[in-house]
């Protein structure tokens, strides 16, 4: 039970760790919607590909921010899922340490 308890404490801190680097992904790109927001239609929007700079539909390039910034939400919104049921399971394992515990003290 002790390995199983180190390995899903070990699960949670990297679910814990991925869903931060979720949250910074949602704030960038929450930072370019603004920005695309600032825009009006006579600027241009050019995309890095590789070492050039190529020109971008603005209207192609707002929606792909918005299906990022929609993906990453529901990728956010797992992680935050599987965080809580992991959570659930630890505190479960510990309780039921804690009882083994007070068991064998008693015995």
């Amino acid at each position: 039970m002790d390995t199983e308890y180190q390995q899903l404490t070990q699960n949670l801190d990297n679910l814990v760790e991925v869903r931060q680097k979720l949250q910074v992904q949602f704030n960038e790109n929450n930072q370019v919607k603004d920005e695309f927001n600032k825009l009006t239609p006579n600027n241009t929007i050019y995309k890095l590909v590789g070492p050039a700079l190529v020109e971008q539909d603005q209207h192609e390039s707002k929606l792909n921010v918005e299906k990022r910034l929609d993906f990453i939400k529901s990728e956010i919104d797992r992680t935050e899922s599987e965080i809580e049921s992991g959570q659930k399971t630890i505190q479960s394992i510990q309780q039921s340490i804690s009882q083994q515990t007070q068991q064998e003290s008693t015995e």
